[in-house]
């Protein structure tokens, strides 16, 4: 089962230790539940920093939008209009050539104009300096954050896994939280629900057999099928070491609803035998058992002819 698990700042924090999240991750991997663990988050990835002194630029007469605009053309790209050429209408982009872009030095021949007309060296009112930090930021709930995939060994539950989980991330510093997102978020929202459900499928289910035979006591002799049902799948998931995961839960309850039906095909003859020609309840029951086998075995199964 994979999990995705976001670990995040306050809105005004903008980077996430990489030294931490290196740490958290080493923590889970090491985890009997977890089998690998691991994030896409890096923030020491290198980039130019430009630190500019818009006091300066303004008393030099230097407009920031123009400095900005000047440099998306200089180092990206800007929409000029679009050119009809035969019967295709093309766009017409401004951009400088590589060899004026492909350095930071270049940085140093850009000039802006002022409002005077002169042209203005970046330079002379810009720092210009390399940092490391995160290639992009991603958020969460509009916080920044940092994804985290989760992959738990066979013979963990989900429960298991996220509840070792949560157990680490308790651990961060102050400052750090954590969501849980995607299936894992569903599953957290629907915890402890599971045994409400199986109780309703079964009330619900006995009171729907009320009515059909309008009777209290032939329906508890569906009922009485469940509880083998049920422990024979529990039995199959412990030999088979399979997590109680959100799927098995789905299973199971597929499987009381299947229980059910094989049992009214069976209950169903025996009433009829004893009502009409008057045989016992075992006679009955040892007759419905041997007619419906073949049905029931292969609604059971779903053998299928290839």
């Amino acid at each position: 089962m994979f999990s995705e698990f976001f670990i995040r700042r306050p809105r005004f924090a903008i980077v996430i230790s990489l030294f931490l999240m290196d740490d958290f991750i080493n923590k889970l991997n090491n985890s009997p539940e977890v089998m690998v663990a691991f994030g896409s988050y890096t923030s020491d990835t290198p980039h130019i920093f430009i630190d500019f002194d818009r006091v300066k630029a303004e008393s030099m007469g230097v407009s920031m939008g123009n400095v900005f605009d000047i440099m998306q053309t200089y180092f990206g790209t800007a929409y000029i209009n679009d050119i009809n050429l035969g019967t295709q209408v093309n766009k017409v982009i401004a951009q400088s050539a590589w060899k004026y872009r492909d350095r930071i030095e270049a940085l140093n021949r850009v000039k802006i104009p002022n409002s005077s007309g002169a042209q203005v060296p970046l330079t002379s009112f810009a720092t210009i300096r390399k940092v490391l930090a995160p290639r992009s930021i991603e958020r969460y709930n509009l916080y920044p954050s940092a994804e985290i995939t989760i992959m738990l060994n066979p013979g963990f539950t989900s429960g298991q896994g996220m509840a070792r989980v949560s157990e680490l991330a308790k651990q961060l510093p102050e400052g750090y939280f954590y969501e849980w997102s995607g299936q894992a978020y569903q599953e957290q929202k629907t915890e402890g629900q599971f045994s409400m459900v199986i109780i309703a499928a079964v009330v619900f289910g006995f009171l729907f057999l009320v009515a059909q035979y309008e009777s209290w006591s032939i329906p508890f002799a569906v009922m009485m099928s469940l509880p083998t049902a049920v422990l024979g799948a529990l039995i199959g998931i412990i030999i088979m070491q399979i997590s109680l995961s959100i799927y098995t839960q789905l299973g199971i309850l597929l499987l009381v609803g299947l229980a059910s039906k094989n049992a009214i095909l069976i209950i169903e003859f025996a009433k009829e035998e004893r009502e009409v020609n008057g045989a016992s309840i075992i006679d009955s029951a040892a007759e419905a058992a041997r007619e419906r086998f073949r049905s029931v075995l292969m609604t059971a199964l779903k053998i299928r002819t290839y």
